[in-house]
């Protein structure tokens, strides 16, 4: 299974709350199931990488704890 995170939510300043609660709840739905979460369509905006990052450091602590 495929959960994808849209890249327009990365665009301009992304509101991490909302997307942390996407993630969870796609993790939520697919539970027990093999899936890979991908950021759809990636790209820098102005060159902002600390934005990319911080979505990846959520996506793999999420990960990391619904594995536990």
């Amino acid at each position: 299974m495929e959960w994808r995170q849209l890249a327009t939510d990365m665009m301009m300043k992304p509101d991490f709350g909302r997307i942390e609660k996407h993630l969870r709840r796609g993790l939520a739905i697919t539970k027990g199931i093999n899936r890979f979460i991908v950021l759809q369509e990636v790209q820098t905006v102005e060159n902002d990488l600390p934005k990319f990052k911080e979505w990846v450091r959520r996506a793999v602590r999420l990960s990391e704890e619904d594995a536990a």
